[in-house]
């Protein structure tokens, strides 16, 4: 037994002199990367729909990471939710920041789990990231000359025409890039401020106020989470065009939702007949 020990202990010290070799010469090359203002950064990767790698440390401003290392390829193996730690340079003050990042090893895996919901909530309505979580958000659409037109993101159910006492309708769930484009439109009009009984085409002060026959309404549903807003819309006559600004990007909203529903081969899967009107 002893002489098995001693055959052992030999190739044992040489993996161990390695190691702490490996660990010395680490701390070495980040004490001088720091000495010469290079910041050192441990926290987990994520990336954005640009393909970028961001590095977010607990639930600080998540930071883009340029990769100035040699080979270029400092990222590869990483995914996102690993935890990693980096040498950088400065970081460049702004949302989300940024870096140069000149040498990177990963300590261990992860998930996008493992990173703070308020930073993927933020980068997410910053239209940084491409994957939506559709049961926090999601939105719905009636429109028509009498409404009888449905669509609902969380469902997918697409109604063409209502018909009383059955209702023909499909199930269609828009692509990721459209999903994300609905959703990067609605929070830069900050949806909240509009009113529940809403007349994009006719200011509140209007002497005489623009009709159109055949009209349309629209009714538009947004969900986060527990939050929901209403936008109702009565008697649009869609031809006359938003009255501000803000009523210019509603109704471009409402339309960009419509466009992409009607073109849809569910959509055009559907019967075509008689709109029953109350």
């Amino acid at each position: 037994m002893k002489r098995s020990n001693k055959r052992w202990l030999l190739p044992t010290c040489i993996v161990l002199g390695a190691i702490i070799l490996l660990v010395v010469s680490f701390f070495i090359f980040a004490f001088v990367m720091t000495e010469k203002g290079y910041g050192m950064s441990v926290g987990r990767a994520l990336y954005a729909r640009d393909g970028s790698c961001m590095l977010v440390v607990d639930e600080n401003s998540p930071i883009i990471m340029f990769d100035r290392s040699e080979k270029e390829d400092l990222f590869k193996g990483i995914s996102t939710g690993d935890k990693i730690l980096v040498v950088h340079t400065g970081i460049a003050e702004s949302y989300p920041a940024q870096t140069g990042a000149y040498w990177l090893i990963k300590l261990s895996d992860g998930e996008k789990d493992d990173i703070p919901e308020k930073i993927i909530d933020n980068l997410t309505r910053m239209g940084w990231l491409l994957d939506v979580d559709r049961e926090k958000y999601s939105f719905s659409l009636r429109f028509g000359i009498y409404g009888e037109r449905f669509y609902d993101s969380k469902s997918g159910k697409l109604v063409r025409v209502s018909k009383k006492p059955l209702e023909d309708f499909a199930e269609y769930h828009m692509s990721d890039e459209d999903y994300n484009t609905v959703l990067q439109m609605i929070w830069s009009m900050n949806i909240s401020s509009y009113p529940a009984k809403y007349d994009p085409i006719n200011p509140p002060d209007a002497e005489e106020k623009v009709r159109s026959i055949p009209y349309e309404t629209i009714v538009f549903t947004y969900r986060a989470g527990d939050y929901e807003t209403v936008i109702t819309c009565e008697e649009v006559a869609l031809a006359a065009g938003g009255y501000d600004d803000r009523a210019k990007a509603f109704l471009e909203l409402c339309d960009y939702i419509e466009r992409i529903v009607v073109n849809s081969d569910e959509w055009k899967s559907l019967p075509v007949g008689d709109v029953t009107h109350e």
